[in-house]
């Protein structure tokens, strides 16, 4: 199950979603969050450190409605160009990309 690392709450009652500024999780997952939210309209973000603490390999899921109308491989290549600079330094980078429903 993902947990919630971006600070991403939604309302139950209602379809408005809020992403918070609050942090949570490794320095890593941190950056990464703050990343793709500044530069995606993110509904859902979860991003978990699976390195065993190097920092070096992440699992990503990005819900967001700026992918609507793109193949999943142009989602994919959008998140690339977000975190190029991290991405040098990773191992492996599991991603998962879609639009709300």
């Amino acid at each position: 199950m993902w947990r919630a690392i971006a600070g991403v709450q939604q309302s139950k009652n209602a379809k408005t979603v809020k992403v918070s500024q609050r942090n949570y999780g490794t320095p890593g997952e941190d950056r990464v969050s703050t990343l793709l939210k500044d530069k995606l309209n993110v509904q859902e973000l979860d991003v978990k450190d699976v390195s065993g603490g190097c920092g070096a390999m992440y699992n990503i899921r990005i819900v967001s409605s700026d992918f609507k109308g793109q193949s999943m491989v142009q989602q994919h290549r959008r998140v690339n160009e977000i975190l190029e600079t991290e991405i040098k330094q990773w191992h492996g980078l599991t991603l998962s990309t879609s639009v709300p429903k």
